[in-house]
């Protein structure tokens, strides 16, 4: 443990940027911690070394700069926005590390660098994972067990739990303490499962056996025509003046990213 090296520190995304600006705006809604930090003047969203890359051509210039740098970018499963640019310049290089600190659902860029993978896919490119690959846990916004389990002590009446959006093992565990600690009725939905929602009831409606064969050349077929149609509408909202003020760099980015995934799939 030590100090720092003297090296930038570039926080590259546009969102995190944002927030980072609301939070310094309302410093009246810092809770003990912070504002004795505030206090001593000190701005706990500031150092030295930190610069915001708002915009594009600021963060293609990371990658153009020389020299060591840290770069907290978003998104956090490295399936698009600026961390794909930045994968593809850094990932092959032996002396650079790559920590993520979110969760990597199946699937992902991110979780495929995190099992071990020696090549990922970016940019229609194959990339070598070369360099060192970091994880941290604890810094997801969403609740953990404890605080889930602490959340549900509260209701009043005993309402059906659903338990989604996590890991098997997981899932399980905590359908398990549910049960035991609060004795409520509690479901972890299965795929193609249908859980049909009315007044003060839930209907489980189990998936079929057997599934019904699906056309998907048609599907996709449809879905080609549907997407045609969009474009055509977004040209005409684009071609607008009054829609081209409220444009961002954050659309482009968001178009820059389907396109790249239309193409991987050309």
């Amino acid at each position: 443990a030590g100090l720092l090296p003297n090296i930038p520190i570039y926080l590259d995304s546009p969102l995190a940027i944002k927030a980072t600006e609301v939070f310094r705006k309302n410093k009246k809604c810092y809770d003990e911690e912070a504002q004795a930090i505030v206090d001593k003047g000190y701005d706990p969203f500031n150092m030295p070394n930190l610069r915001f890359t708002l915009t594009t051509q600021e963060s293609i210039q990371i990658n153009e700069t020389q020299g060591s740098a840290i770069v907290i970018a978003a998104n956090g499963m490295c399936t698009a926005g600026r961390i794909k640019h930045h994968l593809k310049h850094n990932l092959w290089r032996q002396g650079a590390s790559i920590v993520i600190v979110g969760y990597q659902a199946m699937g992902t860029t991110g979780r495929k660098i995190v099992e071990g993978a020696k090549r990922v896919k970016i940019f229609r490119e194959n990339v070598a994972v070369n360099a060192r690959v970091f994880t941290i846990g604890g810094f997801s916004a969403h609740a953990d067990q404890d605080d889930l389990l602490e959340w549900i002590s509260h209701f009043e009446s005993s309402p059906k739990v659903f338990v989604v959006h996590g890991e098997p093992a997981s899932s399980q565990a905590l359908a398990e303490l549910i049960r035991k600690r609060f004795n409520l009725d509690v479901h972890i939905p299965k795929w193609k499962e249908r859980l049909v929602l009315k007044p003060r009831e839930v209907m489980v409606e189990p998936a079929e056996e057997k599934e019904t064969i699906v056309d998907i050349p048609t599907l996709m077929f449809n879905a080609i025509v549907d997407l045609e149609k969009q474009i055509r509408e977004l040209k005409k909202l684009v071609a607008s003046e009054q829609w081209q003020s409220k444009l961002t760099e954050e659309d482009v980015e968001r178009i820059q990213y389907v396109t790249e995934e239309l193409r991987e799939m050309a």
